[in-house]
């Protein structure tokens, strides 16, 4: 009987704290629940997310806002948002769709009682969604295409592949897989051939680099006779429609300069070799082998020049290959995500990850890499520390639809990436499509 008394006290007491807690929140509440005064002035104190995509919850802090939704309007970056609700302090409405970075601005009032402005001291960043889109290309309705030049309506592409912007990201050079070197005019909308598939030069294009100072096109060539070209090569100087052979041998898979010294990396498909190329002496110096015979690779240096990737596409992973600033050699390399001979797709963490077909990558300003992923028909992306996660498309799902990353967006077979860091845009040669796709910011 003394416990149960003891614990009839315990609820009393709780209960008088939980009536007087409620009554001061509600003291300290009471300007929130005043109507909007005409004749005081309002205030923006803050706004909760700082940045966000079309659509999110928006919530504005401040004074004097009222509690009548209907007489407040509220405009991010001059675009005008939905105004949910308001309790005085604060107003709840969504972020309007492509709004941009852009100040806040609040308005509350009618012609009647009068109108008082507010706006926010600290700009709202907008972040868009990201979705895939189409920029170019077309097919008959038995989905067919052709080597067609002219305005980006017109154009077309047979089997579009590896990407390479010029000395601007407004000029982006195609290899359309052995046809043609093909150039897409961003800032004229035009495409044009540079050249078709030329015997022992371009017989087999499958990789573009440029020198350091974009005066020197260079082109791998996978075709089987050894004395026609490893590596072919165009001058800007002949607006890069003239080619020539730099370096004899037979199926080169890849060749990349380094970002900083200009020298040149192929290899050869026969026995896995990487090369050096010596400008000074005009030969060839050895590296390694990256694998075993019959390995298909390419070469792909990261921005600063501290190491390349080394993308198998036959093998189905991609190893790592560190830079000696010293004696200008790639070093051997070690495996850093997939696992040689194991096709498939799985997300994860170094050797736990699977690829089907990895191609052509790109790097972000984060050093993240985002590579084809050809025959799973998506692009995957892989962080400095090793996690690969899937960036856009349905794994395993090959069609053509634009739209969300991951939920509506279809590949057929993506072939070559590129990244435009400053208009935050990607470039996928869409192979089987037939089309350049974009994944970009709404």
């Amino acid at each position: 009987m003394k416990q149960k008394g003891k614990t009839l006290w315990q609820v009393v007491v709780l209960l008088s704290f939980v009536l007087n807690f409620s009554s001061c929140k509600d003291d300290k509440n009471e300007d929130a629940k005043l109507p909007f005064n005409p004749s005081e002035k309002i205030e923006i104190n803050g706004f909760n997310p700082e940045s966000a995509g079309g659509g999110a919850n928006f919530f504005i802090y401040g004074k004097n806002f009222g509690t009548d939704a209907s007489i407040i309007n509220v405009t991010v970056n001059d675009k005008e948002a939905v105004v949910i609700s308001a309790d005085g302090t604060t107003i709840y409405c969504m972020v309007p769709t492509n709004a941009g970075t852009g100040h806040v601005k609040v308005t509350i009032g009618t012609e009647v009682s009068g109108t008082q402005e507010a706006i926010s001291e600290k700009e709202f960043q907008y972040q868009g969604a990201l979705r895939v889109g189409t920029l170019l290309g077309w097919v008959d309705r038995d989905n067919n295409s052709s080597t067609t030049n002219g305005s980006f309506e017109e154009a077309q592409f047979q089997e579009p592949a590896w990407l390479c912007f010029g000395e601007t990201t407004d000029e982006i050079y195609v290899t359309q897989q052995t046809t043609a070197i093909r150039k897409i005019d961003m800032k004229n909308r035009i495409v044009e051939t540079l050249f078709p598939r030329t015997g022992g030069v371009t017989n087999g294009a499958r990789t573009l680099a440029f020198s350091t100072q974009y005066d020197t096109l260079y082109v791998s060539n996978d075709q089987d006779n050894k004395e026609e070209a490893a590596v072919s090569y165009a001058l800007k100087r002949e607006s890069y429609k003239q080619v020539r052979k730099l370096i004899s041998g037979r199926k080169c898979n890849g060749a990349d300069i380094h970002p900083m010294h200009g020298d040149l990396f192929y290899n050869c498909y026969d026995g896995g070799e990487l090369y050096r190329w010596d400008r000074e002496t005009q030969t060839s110096d050895f590296l390694f082998r990256a694998g075993d015979i019959m390995w298909e690779y390419y070469v792909q240096f990261e921005p600063d020049g501290n190491f390349a990737y080394l993308v198998s596409r036959n093998k189905h992973y991609i190893l790592k290959s560190f830079y000696d600033w010293k004696t200008h050699r790639l070093a051997p390399p070690s495996v850093f995500v997939g696992s040689r001979d194991k096709a498939g797709y799985t997300d994860g963490v170094g050797t736990a990850a699977q690829f089907r077909g990895p191609n052509q990558g790109c790097f972000d300003k984060n050093k993240n890499f985002y590579i084809c992923d050809v025959d799973n028909h998506c692009i995957r992306k892989i962080t400095p520390d090793g996690i690969v996660t899937t960036f856009a498309g349905r794994p395993g799902q090959g069609g053509y639809a634009d739209g969300d990353l991951r939920n509506q967006a279809q590949f057929r077979y993506p072939v070559g990436i590129l990244y435009d860091e400053e208009k935050d845009i990607f470039y996928i040669s869409d192979c089987m499509n037939h089309r350049i796709r974009t994944i970009k910011a709404e």
